[in-house]
């Protein structure tokens, strides 16, 4: 099944007016698929039941045909979500961005492990495809969440060098063919070659 609506998730602290996700989203929409960027709630303070509930209420019953990519906390919350669901349920794609999946350093919490574990099994069953977009100089998810992330959804992540957080005006090129590429979107990602 085709996917027909993307739905972009920021992270904890940030805004979807903010980083790469406007730029992203007129990208994809010239694919011609509904993308939205919703306002994730309590961005400061967040928690995972809230964001999930508020994921659950913007794909609706539109799962298969949907792909969620989620910077930072709403990578987290994306997996998360796909933990949830009820047999049969998957969505068409989920792309982690920069998400500090396991480990984490920042000035207020650092290296220590941040979530609980989910059920992997659950999660890879919550989605038909993965992707991974990681920096190797991430000062708050470390590159090895990537790896950890690529063991735990048997996926390969597309690691950039030299970009952080990935907190930029827009994703750097190599970035944006991985995910065009992983939503299906072939044509598109011609037309950069």
């Amino acid at each position: 099944m085709p996917i027909r609506h993307v739905v972009i998730v920021h992270g904890h602290d940030a805004k979807p007016i903010i980083n790469w996700f406007t730029d992203l989203a007129e990208l994809l929409k010239k694919s011609g698929v509904e993308v939205l960027i919703p306002w994730m709630p309590s961005p400061h303070l967040p928690e995972i039941r809230r964001w999930k509930e508020r994921l659950r209420a913007v794909i609706r019953d539109n799962i298969e045909e949907t792909a969620i990519i989620g910077h930072s906390f709403g990578g987290v919350s994306a997996l998360r979500l796909a933990e949830g669901f009820s047999a049969g349920e998957a969505l068409g794609a989920l792309i982690v961005v920069a998400a500090p999946v396991k480990w984490v350093w920042h000035p207020r919490f650092p290296a220590r492990v941040l979530f609980r574990e989910p059920n992997w099994d659950r999660v890879r069953l919550g989605g038909r495809c993965f992707a991974l977009v990681y920096s190797d100089n991430d000062w708050i998810a470390p590159v090895k969440n990537a790896a950890y992330l690529e063991d735990k959804l048997g996926c390969k992540a597309l690691i950039l060098h030299g970009y952080g957080h990935l907190c930029l005006p827009e994703l750097p090129l190599e970035a944006k063919m991985h995910i065009i590429r992983t939503l299906g979107f072939e044509q598109m990602a011609l037309a950069f070659t």
